[in-house]
């Protein structure tokens, strides 16, 4: 275990360690397998990972099927393009919208509509991540491994380094925590 890691656990209040089921994809690129179905889209993309160390050949933790996992983030990259066709069509002006503009200050129209260009932006950029990242997948797993993931003070490390994003993520997704205490408590009963 990391020294760092370690030193941490001792002067903490709250720590866990356990180790999540991961599908290789691609060389050092690794997709987590247990709690991707509690993620929400966005929160997806962020249990994929490059993991160049740690990975055990074996774990207690079952792993989702790995067509469930691609099936998985298949519907994330359909949410995602949704809702970027939906963003569009609220950027569009209506007829009314059209006539009247010239009566009005055009930056009110911009306001309108800057939120919806931002996540038209930000969307689109996720959307052609996971474009890339279903092109990599390949038909099989290249392997499975288990991963050391620490919860320290609510922040999460992946083989000892931290995660600020799946720290940030586990705090707001009840679900994947409660996930989480029901697997430590199946592996302490």
């Amino acid at each position: 275990m990391n020294k760092y890691i370690e030193k941490k656990i001792k002067t903490t209040r709250f720590s866990l360690i356990i180790m999540l089921p991961f599908y290789r994809i691609k060389r050092n690129v690794w997709l987590e397998a247990h709690l991707l179905k509690l993620m929400k889209p966005l929160e997806r993309l962020w249990l994929i990972m490059k993991i160049d160390e740690c990975v055990q050949p074996s774990g207690s933790i079952e792993p989702l099927p790995y067509d469930e996992v691609k099936q998985l983030i298949m519907e994330a990259k359909t949410w995602i393009d949704n809702n970027i066709q939906e963003n569009r069509r609220n950027t569009q002006l209506d007829s009314l919208e059209h006539m009247y503009l010239p009566l009005y200050n055009p930056g009110r129209y911009m306001a309108k509509i800057e939120k919806q260009l931002t996540n038209i932006t930000v969307l689109t950029a996720i959307s052609r991540l996971y474009d890339e990242v279903l092109h990599t997948m390949p038909s099989k797993p290249l392997g499975i491994g288990w991963v050391d993931v620490s919860i320290i003070d609510g922040d999460v490390y992946i083989c000892g380094k931290q995660h600020k994003y799946l720290s940030r993520i586990l705090s707001s997704n009840n679900e994947a925590l409660i996930e989480l205490i029901r697997i430590i408590r199946g592996k302490s009963s």
